[in-house]
Formats: structure tokens, C-alpha cells, sequence
């Protein structure tokens, strides 16, 4: 079961961010991989349920964190073998 999250945009921006190409879709994908990113930052999320909250594989999620100055090093060799892990099990079960 998945849970669901709205974000009201008011009308007056609704037509700005159109015109610069933010469309629903748009708005939606990157709205999740910017909460998931900094879930991430937090230390809420590990980098396998991160990647899989934003809709990505990890492939696409680790030069998405790069390019906002988050470091994807785990400090822990613990924190390490769980994110092996969330990774082999997303090759087992990918993300819907």
C-alpha cells in the first residue's frame, strides 16, 4: 500500500511554472526525488529506499545527489552492508 502526498500551487503560479515547461507530470517527479534526496542528507532514508521513493534506480539517484553536493559515502561499514543489500534487493523486486 502506498501513501500519498499533495502539494497545493496556487493558481497564479500554476501558469508561470507552465510556461518554463513545469507541467503536472514534471512537478510530481521532481517535487519526490527532491524529498527523497533530502530524506537521504538526513540519514532518514538509506540510499536503496531513497532511490525507490524518487523513482530511480540507484543509477540514476547517485549523479542526482552529486549534482546537489550530497555525498552518497556511507560512514559506517554497517550503513554499508545495508545499502548492498537494498540494492540487491531492488534487482530482485524493482520499484512499481
Amino acid at each position: 500500500m502506498a501513501s500519498t502526498v499533495q502539494i497545493e500551487i496556487p493558481d497564479r503560479l500554476e501558469a508561470a511554472l507552465g510556461a518554463v515547461g513545469y507541467g503536472h507530470q514534471r512537478l510530481l517527479s521532481e517535487a519526490g526525488a527532491y524529498v527523497a534526496s533530502g530524506l537521504f542528507a538526513r540519514r532518514a532514508l538509506s540510499l536503496g529506499q531513497a532511490a525507490e521513493l524518487a523513482r530511480m534506480t540507484l543509477w540514476e539517484f547517485i549523479p542526482f545527489l552529486s549534482a546537489q553536493g550530497i555525498s552518497v559515502r556511507a560512514e559506517e561499514e554497517s550503513e554499508i552492508q545495508a545499502e548492498i543489500a537494498a540494492s540487491r534487493q531492488l534487482l530482485v523486486e524493482p520499484p512499481p
